[in-house]
């Protein structure tokens, strides 16, 4: 028997735990097969059909041809997250193993076993340790208070401002800051001495003590650092809104519909170019996708290269409209406070700037599929209306516009005292009233349930809680995944 005709039995009879265990330390392929499998355990629990597509997501087969169809073909790895084991779910909680850690899952909602991926009583569950620190902040100070004791203060750097504190455990508490161009940092309280034991620039959502080691979880990453000296050991590129430490070691982190079992210690390489205010957008013809700063080719995953653009990062106040970039066939569009550019979507080769073009946080921005038109609602109470290839204005009318929609030959403008009007592409000097509702626009979301993404009949797990699919529905991608159908 073939080892692709197995796993397809063994998933099918929900005896993989067998499999994972005879592999583990068989020769390639069979022992990283084994770990793949070790991580989409529970899921496989549940959808046994799903065994060859989720491991070819995390280390590929040779003999793909063996994948009934239709499925989803990875084109980017996993994320670097140091994942030993996943769950899937949607149910909002608190995270938590029980008090033997064989059981992992979210309180009071769902629960599997962790040996085996199957669903138990989430009953089994622990509740953490309730807080024990409560704290105020100044600019430059904090003051700490253990439940039930006095308050004492710290003082530090008189541009930080503290935004957290977190109970480690033990004698050690460690809270977070920011600074006033939004730097990040984090401190180690040695609580029974009242001083602070060491600062790392980190960001951080939540922490927790792993043995010798504090876990620090971000938006994009999960950072581990010596609890002696603050030395950074290891960074997984995957945030987390919530960790938990179980009684054998184990670290839980949740990333949205994620709740990953994670070995902090493992070396990951970063990914650069993820942050960006486009998560996903792929170009009308399917060529191209944006996902941040990467442009890639959208059938083969290809990376094509990492542009310049605008990102969330180093905004104090204001910011871009919404939406602020737009990916058509030939040109990738950005419009931001700057000025308006555009690069070559082929190659991703700079076509233009226009600093006289520009719009801010607050303004409603709306371009027409392929961007033939690009409209801009100021909040001086004017619409404009662009071509946006040259950048000629073809219309400006004074309207207090809410919302900017374009139907298949007109834009119709809907202003903050409820009237709606419509311009006419072909002469937008005319300006009508429009009695319809707002024209509807292309819905290019994808179905992601319970961390799974569902494609034609197709269905994979992602890492994100969103995605979006090509304007052909052949593929779907997420800020850091990227999916094409086959069969």
């Amino acid at each position: 028997m073939s080892d692709v005709q197995r796993l397809l039995e063994e998933a099918e009879a929900r005896q993989l735990p067998a499999v994972i265990a005879e592999w583990w330390s068989a020769r390639e392929p069979r022992c990283a097969i084994a770990r793949a499998l070790r991580v989409d355990l529970a899921l496989l629990e549940e959808r046994p059909e799903l065994v060859l597509p989720c491991v070819y997501r995390r280390c590929g087969l040779a003999d793909t041809d063996r994948i009934p169809g239709p499925w989803l073909r990875a084109l980017r790895p996993p994320l670097a997250s140091g994942a030993v084991e996943e769950y899937r779910t949607a149910a909002r909680g608190t995270i938590a193993f029980s008090a033997d850690a064989s059981v992992i899952g979210v309180l009071d909602q769902v629960a599997w076993e962790r040996a085996t991926g199957r669903r138990v009583d989430p009953r089994r569950l622990q509740p953490p340790p309730r807080r024990r620190y409560e704290y105020r902040s100044e600019w430059g100070m904090i003051a700490v208070r253990v439940a039930g004791g006095a308050p004492f203060e710290l003082t530090f750097s008189d541009e930080e401002h503290a935004a957290g504190i977190d109970d480690l455990g033990d004698a050690h508490a460690l809270f977070s800051t920011y600074g006033v161009e939004l730097e990040h940092a984090i401190y180690l309280v040695n609580v029974a001495e009242r001083r602070i034991a060491w600062r790392a620039e980190a960001a951080c959502i939540t922490s927790l003590r792993a043995g010798n080691v504090v876990v620090v979880a971000s938006e994009d990453a999960i950072t581990t650092f010596a609890l002696a000296d603050g030395q950074q050991l290891a960074r997984l590129d995957c945030g987390a809104s919530q960790l938990a430490i179980a009684s054998d070691g184990s670290v839980a982190a949740r990333d949205g519909h994620v709740l990953r079992v994670c070995d902090v210690a493992a070396p990951a390489s970063h990914v650069e170019g993820r942050i960006g205010w486009t998560a996903a957008a792929f170009s009308p013809d399917g060529t191209r996708l944006l996902t941040g700063g990467l442009l890639c080719d959208g059938k083969t995953g290809d990376l094509i290269t990492e542009l310049p653009l605008n990102s969330p990062r180093g905004w104090l106040l204001g910011g871009p409209p919404t939406p602020c970039q737009y990916l058509a066939d030939d040109l990738l569009f950005e419009l931001v406070p700057q000025g308006f550019t555009a690069w070559r979507a082929r190659d991703g080769e700079h076509a233009f700037h226009d600093h006289d073009l520009s719009a801010g946080h607050g303004e409603a921005v709306s371009f027409d599929r392929n961007a033939r038109h690009l409209a801009i609602a100021r909040r001086t109470g004017t619409v404009e209306l662009y071509e946006p290839r040259t950048r000629r204005r073809l219309a400006e009318h004074q309207l207090s516009a809410l919302h900017l929609a374009f139907g298949d030959e007109q834009l119709v403008i809907e202003c903050r005292d409820g009237a709606r009007h419509q311009l006419d592409l072909v002469r937008p000097g005319e300006l009508r009233a429009w009695h319809g509702e707002l024209p509807s626009q292309p819905v290019h979301d994808a179905k992601v349930t319970d961390g799974i993404l569902e494609l034609g009949g197709a269905a994979i797990p992602i890492d994100e809680e969103t995605a979006v699919q090509s304007y052909d529905g052949r593929c779907a991608a997420g800020r850091t995944s990227h999916y094409a159908l086959e069969g």
